[in-house]
């Protein structure tokens, strides 16, 4: 074979093994950060209907994804990003049914069952309430997710939101929240991943790393989801005990975000009780208050570059605190 043949014929080749590369680590990370909407729809005697018109509409960036129900009368909406949508269902000889709030959650399934009523498609019933993934029917996943609203509410020490998987049924804290367990497994033994890359170092040759490579910072972060019995595999990757799926934060058709700066310094810092009673006993040896000095501040935004089209959002943190060494965590 000469050497212009054999160039043509590895060239494809290698082109084809490079696309594989590329793209299997991101088709394996949307398992992680994205979620799933199972429809189903019926008669009003309970039987299944096929053909039925579905149409789901992302209300954050009014992406719309439509799709018909097969023999079985069901259709999955796959890979959708998180957030609230918008599930219009329609079929001649029935009334349209819309589900304005349907909520969608990573690494989960949301459930709907729909029952058609009959009348003309021009008439339209509106369901109020949405559909949240309070039990899923399509996964025997065990898993609670903790969303923004959660998130802010809840004190939260140093910004990061891993805390709260401490909060989820199952968990029994050590000693100074030092050694705690996850349904008796140890802690040593979890699973992290962001948008669903894995986000744990794994140096050692078993299960996961109770430390993720990079920590999740609040202003980043739009949910997590802790799943702790019956793995997916595509958010555990077969390694873990248990597994914490955090999801960060998109751009949508409105700007929007915010800025934070979280201080202490020898102005705001309490003295000790025992420095108070010594500079009480001997007041001409009065004790100090500890010089402690801290500033975390950062802040984020995000909005559309083409509406409808193109988003973007990004993050900046940073903390300083005397004394202590710094260094620089990129997440893209």
């Amino acid at each position: 074979m000469s050497r212009k043949s054999a160039f043509s014929f590895y060239l494809p080749i290698a082109a084809s093994l490079l696309s594989l590369v590329c793209v299997a680590p991101t088709a394996l990370a949307q398992h992680g950060s994205e979620g799933t909407v199972a429809v189903t729809v019926l008669d009003p005697s309970g039987s299944v209907v096929q053909g039925a018109e579905l149409e789901l509409t992302d209300l954050a960036t009014n992406v719309v994804r439509k799709g018909q129900t097969h023999e079985s009368g069901t259709y999955t909406f796959v890979n959708l990003s998180l957030g609230k949508y918008k599930l219009t269902v329609g079929k001649s000889a029935f009334k349209t049914q819309v589900y304005d709030d349907v909520v969608v959650e990573a690494a989960r399934t949301t459930d709907i069952s729909t029952v058609l009523r009959v009348g003309a498609a021009a008439e339209t019933i509106e369901v109020n309430g949405g559909a949240a993934p309070l039990v899923e029917t399509t996964t025997n996943s065990i898993g609670t997710t903790i969303d923004m609203k959660q998130i802010e509410g809840l004190p939260i020490q140093g910004r990061d939101i891993g805390q709260l998987s401490q909060l989820i049924p199952g968990y029994t804290g050590g000693q100074n929240n030092i050694g705690g367990t996850w349904n008796g497994l140890p802690s040593i033994d979890q699973g992290n991943n962001i948008d669903g890359i894995i986000g744990s170092p794994s140096r050692m040759k078993f299960g996961g790393n109770s430390e993720p490579a990079v920590t999740p910072r609040l202003e980043s972060i739009e949910e997590m989801t802790v799943q702790t019995e019956q793995l997916d595999m595509n958010q555990g990757f077969g390694q873990a005990s248990m597994q914490i799926n955090f999801v960060t934060r998109r751009g949508s058709n409105a700007f929007h975000g915010r800025v934070f700066d979280d201080f202490r310094n020898a102005a705001l810092n309490a003295n000790s009780w025992f420095n108070d009673a010594a500079t009480a006993i001997d007041p001409t040896n009065p004790q100090t208050k500890n010089p402690i000095k801290l500033n975390d501040f950062g802040g984020s935004v995000g909005g559309p570059i083409l509406k409808n089209k193109l988003f973007v959002f990004g993050t900046f943190a940073e903390s300083r605190r005397p004394g202590t060494s710094q260094y620089n965590n990129w997440l893209f």
